[in-house]
């Protein structure tokens, strides 16, 4: 439960560096917290406190992790769009997939619901040590 720490090799150069990333157990426990909070049980909730629950939730999860890897933010942004969109299609008794992604787009999740948008791009590229 916190950060998963290996040595991999860059595809890039070849030369070995250390790959930092929030371990698996950290990764289904906010997966787990924000199907909880989007559950069915919760449509009667006023929409705007779901989505300020799940975005202190989100914010202070990837606060935690910055310097994880961006593939696992994107992975863990990807559920929160989905888990989001099903609440909003139950809780207008949307029947399809596709009729929920053209009335609640991306844009729509993070523009007009104002979705905390997870971060997938490192402010930095490497590493730099002062002299």
């Amino acid at each position: 439960m916190g950060f998963q720490f290996q040595i991999r090799r860059s595809r890039k150069s070849g030369k070995n560096y250390p790959h930092v990333e929030p371990a698996k157990q950290s990764i289904e426990r906010v997966k787990g917290r924000v199907k909880k909070l989007t559950d069915r049980k919760k449509t009667s909730i006023p929409l705007f406190l779901v989505i300020q629950d799940v975005n202190n939730l989100i914010r202070g999860w990837s606060a935690y992790f910055h310097h994880g890897h961006s593939t696992v933010f994107g992975r863990v942004k990807w559920f929160t769009e989905e888990r989001v969109r099903t609440h909003l299609r139950r809780r207008y008794k949307i029947r399809g997939r596709t009729e929920s992604y053209s009335r609640h787009t991306t844009a729509y999740l993070y523009e007009k619901l104002g979705l905390f948008k997870i971060p997938t791009h490192a402010k930095w590229l490497k590493a730099h040590a002062v002299q």
